[in-house]
């Protein structure tokens, strides 16, 4: 019986080392795919593969558009993975009816878009995060010199009680002008709770 016992502890135990082992080589992964796709951007901007980006933040309700003045928007690299883990907060924010997520929640969701920009400084290419201003007069936002792929713009608007955020992915492409008009309120990524 404590033969039995013991062996099922080890088994127990190689199984979460397996897991484990399997974790940081996923994680790793990742950050190799993330360097190279990284790289990839600077060595775009370094050609000079380069598009440009504009678009508006404004609000549509409560009675008609209301474009967000001096507001900050900022482009952040898009790896592959980190992509996939912005549309799969997203699609269960919908799911769920769009209801503003718990603080708790929130707080989980919003540290996608801060790991996002962390990865990029981490791995020597902070350079690529860029933040502008809406204009003061339409709430236009324009990014210049952008290198080619795969970028994400970002936004929030904090309220009373519940901050909108705004991940939207982008493709720009050299020699383009990529317009976005979609950051509104029918365009949010995420709302969330924020303690009073």
């Amino acid at each position: 019986m404590l033969r039995d016992a013991r062996r099922t502890m080890a088994g127990a135990l190689l199984c979460v080392a397996a897991l484990s082992a399997c974790g940081r080589l996923t994680e790793e992964r990742h950050r190799s795919e993330s360097a190279a796709f990284l790289k990839s951007l600077t060595d775009a901007g370094a050609a000079g593969r380069i598009g440009s980006l504009e678009g508006h933040v404004y609000l549509l309700h409560p009675n008609h558009p209301s474009p967000l003045r001096d507001w900050s928007v900022t482009l952040l690299p898009l790896p592959p993975d980190q992509e996939a883990a912005i549309q799969r907060a997203h699609e269960q924010y919908v799911r769920h009816g769009r209801e503003p997520l718990p603080i708790d929640r929130f707080r989980e969701a919003r540290q996608l878009l801060e790991r996002v920009a962390a990865r990029s400084k981490e791995l020597g290419h902070g350079e690529l995060i860029r933040t502008t201003k809406t204009d003061a007069r339409e709430g236009k936002f324009v990014f210049s010199d952008v290198p080619e792929g795969r970028w994400l713009l970002t936004a929030e608007l904090p309220a009373k009680s519940s901050v909108l955020l705004w991940a939207r992915p982008v493709t720009v492409t050299a020699g383009e002008l990529t317009k976005h008009r979609l950051l509104n309120d029918v365009t949010i990524w995420l709302d969330g709770l924020t303690p009073e």
